[in-house]
């Protein structure tokens, strides 16, 4: 069973198109390497996503490494980057625990 899946993606706010390797052979971890953006370096780019087991549920650790193509993408996202990355970041735990949740009820 393959361990390694890439996909592309895209977002409107701000404009990102890329492809990342999304890498699940860790037990508890995901991680995404970046291979193709308009935004971020390609090889040295990624975040990872690991999960324990805490006190009945999960600690989750998000670890973003972001090296960014040219200066003016690296302004914009020192600037204006947090409530962006903080977004996206509760958007997929909720996703996550709604994951979670529908397979309790199975």
């Amino acid at each position: 069973m393959p361990t390694v899946q890439v996909v592309a993606e895209t977002s409107i706010s701000p404009a990102r198109v890329l492809e990342a390797a999304y890498d699940w052979s860790q037990p508890g971890s995901v991680k995404a390497t970046v291979t193709d953006s308009n935004v971020y370096e390609p090889g040295s780019s990624s975040w990872e996503i690991k999960a324990t087991p805490k006190d009945g549920g999960s600690q989750v650790e998000m670890i973003w490494v972001r090296n960014f193509r040219g200066n003016l993408f690296g302004t914009l996202f020192r600037s204006v980057g947090k409530p962006i990355f903080g977004r996206d970041a509760r958007h997929m735990l909720r996703n996550l625990e709604k994951i979670e949740e529908s397979e309790k009820v199975v």
